[in-house]
């Protein structure tokens, strides 16, 4: 299993460590320790606690880049 440091927990989230700690200080987020006593993250954890809005309106921002390249055949394409 891959595990995240506070670090890259952060980067994975787009959020910064101080949000990632006070999500663990909360109780909203899981981690473990390794063995220097280290936060590791399980990135299907910080999924569900970072998740994306999901309200009916919200288009996932990799749609969003889909719709935003150029047509596949090199011609520009429209928004």
């Amino acid at each position: 299993m891959t595990s995240l440091t506070l670090r890259g927990a952060a980067q994975h989230t787009g959020t910064k460590p101080s949000t990632i700690l006070r999500a663990i200080l909360s109780g909203k987020l899981g981690f473990s320790r390794d063995s220097d006593g280290a936060y590791e993250f399980d990135p299907d954890e910080l999924e569900r606690v970072f998740a994306p809005d999901r309200r009916a309106d919200h288009v996932p921002l990799a749609q969003l880049r889909v719709i935003a390249h150029p047509a596949a055949d090199g011609e520009a394409g429209s928004l």
